[in-house]
């Protein structure tokens, strides 16, 4: 008995090392230090014992309480990214001031086989996004590429009059005119940006639309995930160097990113697959220059993977504060066709 509460207070120095590590990943740039970002992605797990501690020492009114307080105090910006209470939401009726927003990456919709029409009606009813398609402006990511019969079947069927894509998959769906349109492919071929100018009225919004480098995990990475003892020290190693090596290609593709904000002349909304967490350097240097819609508007956790690793969000609609406020955030949860659910979004003009 004596062993046990030593090696209590051992276990959590570790769990509180591992804390602050996983705090450190939101400040530094990967390229300077690796080893924080694998630890990122554990905030949840992380936060756990620092909030039991906090409220077993409160509760014994001890004064030890004031270390995990301060340990999540250190934290706030990540936690406050990663969850909200969302007490003070509506869910009023879009106005004419306001415009809604979906962004949804389709998974690789773009190497599905489209032989015939019939497959392309296949494929297109088995997401059921043509009847779904309700928003003023809706952003793809892995969507329609190179596979014009598909997105010329998919225009035909939805109330979209404008539109723009990229070769690999990045897509904008407009109500509104599209005047201008460019697209970068970032660091590789098979990520990417796209914008476009909108008119609404007499404003001209910039719809910016990013897919950042995947992590790029394959059935071994998940499965050491899953099993992480039963797995052996090379499997491990792998995975955290995909975790690492994503994460330093991120950090180049999100300067080239905020090189974009910085020179718009216009209101920015961007629309993204980060594939990075609330907890991550890429998403700090986004939510610096722009607001997340889930921190004004969302509630709880609001997961956006569908895959194999619960509890991330990773997709995201960020918004220029200084003409937009977003009143209502949610995440679809009734589309399972993808490996990432479609995250919509109001946006009132000010």
């Amino acid at each position: 008995m004596r062993l046990i509460q030593p090696l209590f207070y051992l276990l959590y120095v570790a769990a509180t090392v591992a804390w602050l590590l996983c705090l450190s990943a939101y400040y530094i740039e990967p390229s300077a230090w690796r080893l924080p970002v694998v630890f990122s992605f554990g905030f949840l797990a992380l936060l756990l014992p620092q909030l039991v501690l906090a409220a077993y020492w409160l509760f014994k009114r001890s004064k030890w309480a004031i270390l995990p307080l301060l340990l999540l105090l250190i934290g706030w910006p990540q936690l406050n990214a990663s969850f909200q209470l969302g007490l003070f939401n509506k869910n009023d009726e879009a106005s004419d001031n306001e415009l809604t927003v979906t962004s949804f990456n389709l998974q690789r919709f773009h190497n599905q086989p489209i032989r015939n029409e019939a497959e392309i009606n296949r494929l297109v009813k088995a997401i059921h996004f043509h009847k779904k398609l309700t928003a003023d402006i809706v952003c793809f990511q892995e969507s329609f590429g190179y596979m014009k019969p598909i997105l010329d079947y998919v225009l035909k069927r939805v109330d979209y009059p404008y539109h723009y894509s990229n070769f690999y998959g990045n897509a904008v769906f407009s109500k509104f005119p599209i005047i201008n349109e460019h697209y970068d492919p970032l660091t590789n071929k098979h990520n990417g940006l796209i914008y476009v100018d909108i008119v609404k009225g007499r404003d001209t919004i910039r719809v910016i639309d990013i897919h950042l480098q995947s992590l790029s995990f394959g059935d071994t990475q998940f499965e050491t995930i899953n099993n992480p003892l039963a797995n052996d020290h090379g499997a491990v190693r792998q995975l955290f160097g995909k975790v690492a090596r994503g994460s330093v290609e991120r950090e180049k593709q999100i300067k080239m990113v905020l090189k974009y904000l910085e020179d718009s002349p216009y209101p920015v909304i961007l629309c993204s697959d980060l594939n990075a967490t609330p907890t991550s350097y890429a998403y700090r240097q986004l939510s610096t220059s722009l607001d997340d819609s889930f921190v004004v508007a969302g509630s709880g956790l609001s997961p956006t993977y569908a895959g194999p690793i619960p509890g991330l969000r990773i997709d995201y609609v960020f918004y220029d504060s200084k003409m937009f406020k977003a009143t209502h955030y949610a995440v679809d949860y009734t589309e399972k066709y993808s490996d990432h659910f479609p995250v919509k979004t109001r946006l009132r003009i000010k």
